[in-house]
């Protein structure tokens, strides 16, 4: 079955509002261009949803080279320039009667001048990492407590293992607010990192042996709808570096269950649209909720647009997203990609040309999918990529996975 398009999972009448407004905190600054390359994280999935993209995405470039790879692009994007720009056409759409579907909420943004989907307040609450026990059920977290990290008395008595990860609602930034602390040095670079946040989450490490993203639609009349999941590519300090998809893989059905009750707890607290949960699973299947986003997550339209192509004859049986740069124009970085395109294992599902958007200089950015019918192609696929001075993180291959748990001995 073809997956859904954004515009059959969200109510009629709602646009999507997708740019982060603030700056982001001190621990994890946004990289110059990064907020306004996220709005375009939907295009390749959004059907005939309305939604709000910054010019750069939607290059003459880029367009072309998604069109080429048989990516269908939103048929309803309203192009803006400047964040001015798009604070006007939130409130000009919400005074016409539109829903505003926020994904990272208005707060020091646009001013509220008609329907939300969901009331700011509620998305807040659900996005607030110390409400996850609140969501998930205790017994479906890590062992975990509140710290003040201006308590000199209460930084001392943390003990390694430990994860901190920073009390706040805002976006995970991919995992920035996260600090896995295996050594004392993990923990004192932790901590300094982390010097300017008040409180921190000290999470229990869980001996993982799959880490998912699961994902799931509430529609407009509460239900909950599973639309797809991928295992999460994270550097060993827990910052998120892209997402796989396997064919002869799949999360368990605790995992899967344990996603929908938490999609079904927002739905009943008024959350309607599309969410994604990561839940870690242990060595002995028990499944953990380590994050919950009330939110479209990175790894939406990849999931979408894989499903897709799953259907296809022949279609390849790994996928991965990587999220890819190049201190160059976006057309050189075209033409850099134009083996994986040309042979059809690379697709982009969103492009940035920062000159386009009148940004000014900076380095042209790609989210893509790389294709294969194995592991050991794709791990050559990815170096061949990363040859032609494409900068992403590479999939950790088998071994590299074998030497982590052994240095965690140690």
């Amino acid at each position: 079955m073809t997956p859904p398009t954004l515009d059959a999972l969200f109510p009629p009448g709602t646009f999507l509002a997708p740019r982060r407004e603030d700056d982001g905190p001190a621990w994890a600054p946004v990289e110059p261009h990064m907020t306004e390359f996220m709005t375009a994280n939907l295009v390749a999935c959004a059907g005939g949803l309305p939604m709000l993209v910054q010019k750069a995405a939607m290059s003459p470039t880029g367009l072309a080279a998604m069109e080429r790879c048989g990516v269908r692009v939103g048929s309803a994007i309203e192009v803006y320039g400047s964040p001015d720009d798009y604070r006007r056409a939130v409130g000009r759409r919400q005074r016409r009667g539109e829903t505003a579907a926020y994904v990272h909420g208005p707060a020091g943004g646009p001013t509220q001048e008609g329907p939300t989907l969901v009331a700011p307040e509620l998305l807040a609450f659900l996005n607030d990492k110390r409400n996850v026990a609140q969501l998930a059920g205790p017994e479906n977290v890590p062992a975990r407590r509140l710290v003040d990290l201006t308590d000199p008395v209460a930084r001392a008595g943390l003990r390694r293992p430990i994860v901190l990860k920073v009390a706040t609602g805002g976006p995970s930034a991919g995992g920035t607010d996260v600090a896995i602390c295996r050594s004392r040095r993990h923990l004192r670079r932790g901590l300094s990192r982390f010097a300017g946040a008040e409180a921190a989450i000290a999470e229990s490490l869980v001996d993982a042996a799959q880490n998912w993203c699961l994902q799931y639609a509430v529609m407009a009349d509460g239900t909950v709808l599973d639309i797809g999941a991928s295992e999460q590519i994270c550097l060993r300090n827990g910052v998120h570096a892209g997402n796989l998809l396997d064919g002869d893989v799949s999360p368990p059905p605790a995992a899967t269950a344990l996603g929908r009750a938490i999609a079904a707890k927002g739905s009943q607290l008024g959350f309607r649209g599309i969410c994604g949960f990561d839940i870690l699973v242990d060595r002995g299947g028990k499944p953990f909720a380590i994050d919950l986003n009330f939110r479209p997550v990175s790894s939406t339209a990849f999931v979408h647009e894989m499903l897709r192509r799953k259907e296809h004859p022949g279609a390849e049986r790994i996928a991965r997203l990587a999220f890819c740069r190049a201190n160059t124009s976006l057309a050189t970085m075209m033409e850099r990609c134009e083996p994986g395109l040309r042979d059809g294992w690379l697709v982009p599902l969103a492009t940035f040309d920062p000159e386009h958007g009148g940004l000014g200089p900076g380095p042209a950015r790609l989210r893509v999918a790389i294709m294969a019918a194995d592991r050991r192609t794709l791990h050559g696929r990815e170096a061949s990529l990363a040859a032609c001075g494409i900068e992403f993180f590479r999939t950790p291959a088998r071994l590299d996975g074998f030497l982590a748990r052994l240095r965690a001995l140690f």
